[in-house]
């Protein structure tokens, strides 16, 4: 849905990734050696991250975008994560789309 959004709008798609995982080790080799470390693994945190991110992009690198709306996408816990930036950062977020599945399970036959 986005990869066919965005050509309409004109639109950027940027993907942050969530510290912790990936090349994204705030303590490096270290991130996960103490719980000291492993207390700035949290979706608060993420949410920080994302919201430096986006002052960034378009003060500093996107500057055409300075006054264009961001809309966070996301699906499951990046859902999460995009209605919570909508709720706490609505002064950079103008809006989110979020996509959860459900699984049914039946054991009926």
């Amino acid at each position: 849905l986005m990869w066919d959004l965005a050509p309409e709008f004109n639109a950027a798609i940027i993907f942050a990734e969530h510290r912790f995982y990936g090349k994204s080790q705030p303590f490096g080799n270290e991130s996960y050696a103490t719980i000291r470390n492993l207390g700035y693994l949290s979706s608060e945190q993420a949410l920080g991250d994302f919201a430096l991110l986006i002052y960034h992009l378009k003060n500093k690198r996107l500057l055409v975008a300075q006054n264009s709306s961001v809309i966070a996408f996301g699906g499951s816990y990046g859902g999460m994560l995009a209605a919570w930036m909508r709720i706490k950062y609505p002064h950079l977020v103008e809006g989110s789309f979020i996509i959860i599945f459900f699984l049914i399970y039946s054991t009926i036959s």
